[in-house]
């Protein structure tokens, strides 16, 4: 008899082939050895390569490889794939317009099923998730088998300022493609998710001033270019962005899941904004490190609303029998939950 649950059965993930390493990217702001070497290591900088998409490469491309990469290792029937929500942080084509979903289902040879796109931000991929578990789960009450594909992505060439010290060498260009279904082989089930833009309330609920959300909303903006009449790049006030990570994001993300605190023995992946606010948001909600995934921003940096799922990719294979909880967070300001929990 087939399972009856909501679970992510597979996950594909792809990074551009444009890889610098932090040390290259931090020669245009610390020409001095010493001073690139201090802040390389002040930063957790010292083992972070950042990708770009080539010239050669197209976003589309990837994201069919990935997606053909989840398919395979969650052994589910192409036939059976319902839909494809795509989760993406901010434009990722020259082109605003069409949609982005319907043309890579296409691509992947599933032309005619719901093809929707989700919102922008880091948090994207998993409102995605939301959508997409809430479908299966009224599929299930009906007695109805099936899966649908998640999306999640970035192409930080577009809008990142390569001159820009706060955001040229945290963000990397890639995407992660997961499918989501309601039978099949499963490890970990979706018990939990829960997506929501903040409100002052929620701001004032978590310890911050409701005085300082407008400056919130400005801390993480990319511009309208139609509007402005020139190119947009992502701008982010740092210290707004560190302040809200390594304070706020947890309390919050365990608030949307109905906690109070993390689950003893589970496992955190969240949103893989930079090293050192993840060190920080360690250290001030109390938590261990050994329990709480940052290889990601150590690594491959910042892939916006596809980091928690290059996490999960990462490690749900050793996190068997352990519950997860995957923390995004991001521009809006806006925060994300998931509550993973082992079948074992």
């Amino acid at each position: 008899m087939k399972n009856m649950y909501v679970s992510i059965t597979g996950i594909g993930t792809r990074l551009g082939s444009k890889q610098e390493s932090a040390s290259e990217l931090a020669r245009a702001f610390k020409s001095n050895d010493k001073d690139r070497t201090r802040y390389l290591k002040k930063n957790g900088f010292e083992r972070l390569v950042v990708s770009k998409f080539a010239d050669s490469e197209e976003f589309y491309s990837l994201s069919a490889e990935a997606i053909h990469e989840a398919i395979a290792r969650s052994g589910i029937n192409l036939k059976d794939i319902k839909f494809l929500y795509s989760g993406l942080a901010c434009p990722v084509e020259s082109r605003f317009l069409p949609g982005f979903a319907r043309d890579i289902s296409e691509r992947v040879g599933l032309e005619g099923i719901c093809s929707v796109d989700m919102g922008r931000g880091c948090v994207a991929s998993m409102q995605a998730l939301q959508v997409a578990s809430d479908r299966l789960e009224r599929m299930r009450c009906d007695g109805e088998y099936g899966a649908g594909i998640i999306l999640g992505g970035e192409n930080s060439s577009l809008v990142i300022d390569p001159n820009d010290q706060a955001t040229s060498i945290i963000f990397s260009s890639g995407v992660a493609a997961a499918v989501v279904s309601n039978y099949g082989p499963m490890k970990h089930i979706v018990k939990k998710v829960a997506c929501r833009n903040l409100s002052r309330k929620d701001l004032v609920d978590a310890g911050h001033s409701s005085n300082e959300m407008p400056g919130l909303i400005d801390s993480m903006v990319v511009k309208n270019p139609l509007l402005t009449g020139g190119r947009e790049f992502f701008k982010m006030d740092g210290d707004k962005v560190y302040e809200f990570a390594a304070k706020h994001a947890c309390k919050i993300s365990l608030g949307l899941l109905g906690l109070s605190k993390v689950p003893e023995g589970a496992y955190i992946i969240p949103h893989q904004a930079s090293p050192k606010a993840l060190d920080s948001f360690i250290e001030l909600n109390g938590l261990n490190a050994e329990d709480v995934y940052t290889e990601g921003a150590r690594t491959i940096g910042n892939t916006s609303s596809a980091t928690t799922l290059f996490g999960l990719a990462d490690v749900q294979e050793k996190m068997e029998g352990r519950e997860i909880i995957l923390m995004p967070f991001g521009s809006g300001p806006s925060v994300g939950a998931v509550y993973l929990a082992s079948l074992k």
